[in-house]
């Protein structure tokens, strides 16, 4: 069964067992890219993502310079393709077609894109958060032969399918990070010699572009509340806000104590009677007294006031304003403690009222 192992661990696997006839290597992407007639003029060499389907169609180039030195097409026992898909946003198939001419990665364009031949492979199918594995040994072969005639490899929604629609991982992924390879099998020429020194450490490569940011993580836990902090200084007094509508009258207060009594007034000449007659029917009062006050409405109907002083019996009372219309004040409702004064309808105005009785 053939294993596949990161470099270093297949050094030091190699160089602790007994000469193998075959041997593994990984051969890196160079450039990839998508082109989109949508995007005639744009490129996306540095998208985390590669479109296929759908319109669009990704480009791929490997570095076989990764190859052993001195390798031949002969020595190529097999060559798979590997890619990930991590989305599939039109269910369908693919198919993979190799590119007639030179293209670079931050370069290439819908209205430059290099050509494309006759699919490879076809009918390829599509599954998010999967890897396709597809067998290329011929085309890998033919590069070996003729490394100039290596421009890398188009993907393409399948032509009986041509709706698909798929995003595969680009190697400038921060996601899920699964660039394309190519797996290659050699075939082997002897035993494999032991493991040389390890080489000098190279110099730090240069900073790479600032990734996307990744989803927000879900809020945590409150914290336990803090102690109170002291109390600050007292702010300056904000302005003074409108003054406020007014509001209705309040009920009115108990009457004060009688005051000391006054003194007595000059004899006025005698008057005609001690009597007040009060109504159609010329009823006496034997003990009359008057109330009267200017009652304020605010957008209401009805505001009732409570006597001072009780009567004896209902009084007799009336109601005048000025504002006229449907808004004239009327009496609703007279008892021997307080007069209820009414309006027609809702208004804001000011009804003046007199009492008379015993």
């Amino acid at each position: 069964m053939l294993m596949r192992l990161k470099p270093m661990c297949a050094a030091l696997y190699l160089a602790g067992l007994a000469p193998l006839t075959a041997q593994a290597v990984n051969v890196p992407l160079a450039a990839d890219t998508y082109v989109n007639p949508a995007n005639p003029t744009t490129n996306f060499g540095l998208s985390p993502n590669l479109r296929a389907g759908a319109n669009s169609t990704a480009l791929l180039n490997f570095d076989l310079n990764t190859l052993p030195a001195g390798v031949t097409a002969g020595q190529i026992s097999k060559a798979t393709l590997v890619f990930w898909i991590n989305t599939v946003t039109t269910s369908g198939t693919l198919d993979i077609s190799l590119v007639n001419n030179a293209w670079t990665e931050t370069g290439v364009t819908f209205n430059t894109e290099p050509g494309f031949g006759a699919p490879v492979l076809a009918g390829i199918p599509a599954q998010a958060g999967n890897y396709v594995v597809v067998d290329i040994t011929s085309q890998v072969k033919s590069w070996v032969t003729t490394p100039g005639a290596n421009f890398g490899i188009a993907i393409a929604a399948d032509a009986a399918a041509p709706t698909t629609a798929v995003l595969i991982d680009s190697k400038e992924s921060t996601g899920t990070s699964h660039a394309a390879y190519i797996d290659i099998t050699l075939a082997g020429s002897g035993a494999v010699g032991p493991t040389g020194p390890t080489g000098a450490v190279g110099p730090t490569g240069p900073t790479g572009a600032t990734g996307i940011a990744g989803l927000a993580g879900a809020t945590g836990a409150a914290g336990i509340a803090g102690p109170a902090g002291a109390a600050g200084p007292t702010g300056p007094a904000g302005i003074a806000g409108p003054v406020g509508a007014t509001g209705a009258t309040g009920i009115a207060g108990p009457v004060g104590a009688t005051g000391p009594t006054g003194p007595a007034g000059i004899a006025g000449p005698a008057g005609p009677g001690s009597q007040v007659f009060i109504g159609t029917g010329s009823t006496a009062l034997t003990n009359p007294h008057i109330v009267a006050n200017t009652l304020t409405f605010t957008n209401a109907t009805t505001v009732t006031e409570n006597f001072g002083v009780p009567f004896s019996a209902p009084p007799f009372c009336t109601a005048s304003n000025s504002a006229g219309g449907n808004a004239v004040g009327r009496i609703n409702s007279v008892s021997t403690t307080s007069v209820t004064v009414g309006l027609p309808i809702a208004s804001s105005t000011t009804v003046t009222y007199v009492c008379v009785g015993n």
